[in-house]
């Protein structure tokens, strides 16, 4: 949203998909590249989907931030809510208007700073 309240997103029918996408990944690595070490924790998906406590605790011992017993116990819950949830949304990217190809080209620094698989 602008500063005098005007709206900056476009229409849905003008948005091109995934043309903001590098700019999600480059502009807060950007900022962690340029950080000082410790500032910043960049988290892997598989691991925080597999154990959000555990990630979330990680994160709150390496800023040494303290957790209230009732902040515990809502992360515990909230843990095994995700735990037993099952989307029933079923997404490829061609429904998103996207491609592989070009997918593995937008992003091929991220997928080769993080050695994710490409194959």
């Amino acid at each position: 949203m602008a500063g005098d309240g005007r709206s900056l997103a476009r229409p849905r029918a003008q948005r091109v998909p995934g043309a903001h996408g590098p700019h999600w990944y480059s502009h807060p690595l950007e900022l962690a590249d340029n950080a000082p070490p410790g500032s910043y924790v960049i988290l892997n998906y598989d691991e925080m989907v597999r154990e959000p406590a555990a990630t979330v605790t990680d994160i709150y011992q390496r800023f040494d931030s303290d957790r209230t017993p009732s902040f515990i116990n809502q992360l515990n819950e909230a843990t095994e809510r995700a735990r037993n949830y099952q989307s029933r949304h079923v997404h490829d990217l061609e429904s998103l208007g996207l491609n592989r190809a070009a997918t593995l080209e937008q992003f091929v620094d991220i997928f080769e700073r993080f050695s994710f698989n490409t194959e």
